[in-house]
């Protein structure tokens, strides 16, 4: 074996010291070549010693490969600052970090690098608090990064950071779940995964129990199978083990603690005669589609059900309506997430070309396109037109809960342009977002700004396409160029002033089959995390209220656990 491929070999399985010894072993003249000194820099950077990784690099000529770890080291030696865990560089910290942004840029041209150039630029913006743009440049690397195993773990891994970091746990809770289920020995998905069920029972008022449970099994877990090399994970993983277990009055035996394990998968309940309904909710708890934290529990039946009670709301004595108008608002947001869930559903169950299910939401009917050569194609249409309505009706129980009196016509979930969103008037109320009292607020702000931005303002446009009857669904097309509006919707379009509805780009008219059901998924998701926040938010904010004004009513009205769409 060549001494390059022994020392490739060593780090691969992190014995750092042993390259650092092999390295020093060899002849100075001959042996040393840019190529080992790469390697040794590579050890160094894993080992915290960034003062002599950076000191190496600068003496290397600024070859592609070079720079890519040229940036990785600052980079990382910023944020490790940042975190505490080491010496801050002896540079401005802001400088720094934008000049290793420069070299990620010019890199990302270079096919050999753009993953990592990707991977590295989104972890200085996000050490730079750029978090959004950070986010989505890792949405990239996923996306485009399946068979890189170590890029892709560890850019879903902060990812589900990146989320955690705005409050958005339930995505953080979906990404660390990625993560271990395709390698459950990772101890920083485990870690995050505890976390997340953490903060998801801090943030929802600790209704549930089986979230705290679950996070200190992640915890356990975590611990044995982290490198106690990783000085950041040994840390981060007791801090997280040491909260959990401060939220126990007595600390729970691991055989029970078992029974918590996210990993197992839960025998579905069985219906006798109904393929559709057993397909439905192996779906749907396989996806984390219902709204519940059980996961892969197996203490209660929660698992197969919507459990999510956001308890009484407080008012006036003298007024006795809004609470009660404020529960039917927020039983239509439901009821519409479980059609959209339970449509999308139906796309996926490969057997059934019935017709007959629509008698059971015969009023959606309407909203089906009969020109269309595949009816799934329009349930899947139909779902991503009621996420997004969700979503704007999210904004409009805001509008009223909060007391905004913003006129109906003015309620927007997501601004366009220059118009304000609804958490630009919720901010000026409170003044900021990013306190304990308000993160599930901010978290749905941040997903108010997600949809301001291309990866994600998708769905607002096709959902506008599929409103007007304009969106055609190809098996697959390779050059917009070819496609035209469909039916009269040229001669419309040119009233429109909306910037997708650009004549000369008619792409937001025309998508393929995969890509109207990945977006379709994706806003689904995003949905059914919008309702936790909603519900948050909510439950925090009445608990507050009923400690603070005695001398209220409280109406008695709870939302029963729904098992059927």
């Amino acid at each position: 074996m060549s001494v390059e491929n022994e020392l490739i070999s060593l780090l691969e399985e992190k014995r750092y010291e042993e390259v650092l010894n092999r390295y020093e072993a060899l002849d100075n003249t001959m042996q040393k070549t840019p190529r080992i000194r790469l390697l040794r820099v590579n050890a160094l950077r894993s080992m915290y010693r960034y003062k002599e990784a950076f000191g190496e690099i600068e003496l290397l000529e600024m070859t592609p490969d070079v720079l890519i770890e040229r940036a990785a080291v600052m980079i990382d030696w910023c944020s490790d600052h940042l975190y505490g865990n080491c010496q801050a560089p002896p540079y401005d910290i802001g400088k720094f970090l934008r000049e290793a942004v420069k070299i990620c840029d010019e890199l990302i041209c270079v096919n050999k690098f753009k993953l990592d150039a990707i991977y590295f630029k989104a972890n200085a913006l996000s050490a730079l608090e750029n978090i959004t743009e950070s986010r989505l440049l890792l949405h990239q690397a996923t996306d485009e990064s399946p068979h890189d195993w170590q890029l892709w773990t560890q850019a879903i891994i902060n990812l589900g950071n990146s989320y955690q970091q705005e409050g958005r746990f339930i995505e953080a809770i979906e990404n660390y779940l990625t993560a271990i289920n395709r390698m459950p020995a990772f101890s920083m998905g485990w870690s995050g995964l505890g976390s997340g069920l953490s903060h998801a029972f801090y943030h929802m008022g600790g209704e549930d129990k089986c979230p705290i449970y679950a996070a200190l099994y992640c915890f356990y877990k975590a611990n044995q199978v982290v490198d106690l090399q990783d000085v950041r994970y040994v840390n981060a993983i007791k801090t997280g083990l040491d909260y959990v277990l401060s939220l126990f009055k007595v600390k729970p035996d691991m055989e029970t603690v078992r029974l918590f394990d996210p990993l197992k998968q839960p025998d579905g309940p069985s219906y006798d005669g109904h393929p559709f309904i057993d397909f439905f909710y192996n779906w749907a708890t396989n996806n984390h589609m219902f709204l519940n934290f059980c996961l892969g529990c197996k203490q209660c039946e929660n698992r197969f059900r919507d459990k999510l009670l956001i308890g009484s709301l407080i008012s006036q004595i003298e007024d006795c309506k809004t609470p009660y108008n404020l529960f039917s608002y927020f039983a239509e947001i439901r009821r519409e997430y479980f059609v959209a869930r339970w449509l999308f559903v139906k796309t996926q169950y490969p057997d059934d070309y019935d017709l007959g299910f629509l008698n059971s939401i015969y009023e959606e009917i309407d909203l089906l396109d009969y020109a269309s050569d595949d009816l799934r194609n329009d349930l899947v249409k139909m779902c991503l037109q009621k996420c997004v309505g969700v979503l704007d009706k999210i904004a409009f129980f805001l509008n009223e809960y909060e007391q905004l009196n913003i006129p109906h016509h003015r309620v927007w979930f997501s601004g366009k342009g220059s118009k304000p969103d609804i958490f630009s008037r919720i901010e000026t109320k409170y003044g900021t977002l990013k306190v304990p009292d308000f993160s599930n607020l901010n978290a749905l702000k941040s997903i108010s700004t997600d949809l301001k931005h291309p990866y994600f303002e998708v769905c607002r446009n096709l959902r506008d396409s599929i409103t007007h009857k304009y969106l055609r669904v190809h098996l697959d097309f390779a050059s917009v160029d070819s496609l035209r509006y469909p039916g009269n919707g040229e001669s419309i379009v040119k009233s429109l002033h909306e910037a997708h509805h650009d004549r000369e780009n008619p792409r937001n008219y025309h998508v393929s089959e995969s890509h109207l059901k990945g977006v379709s998924l994706r806003t689904l998701k995003m949905t059914r995390a919008a309702i936790f926040y909603l519900a948050g938010h909510i439950r925090l904010t009445e608990l507050k209220k009923h400690s603070e004004t005695p001398g209220k009513i409280i109406p008695s009205l709870y939302f029963e656990n729904i098992r059927k769409r």
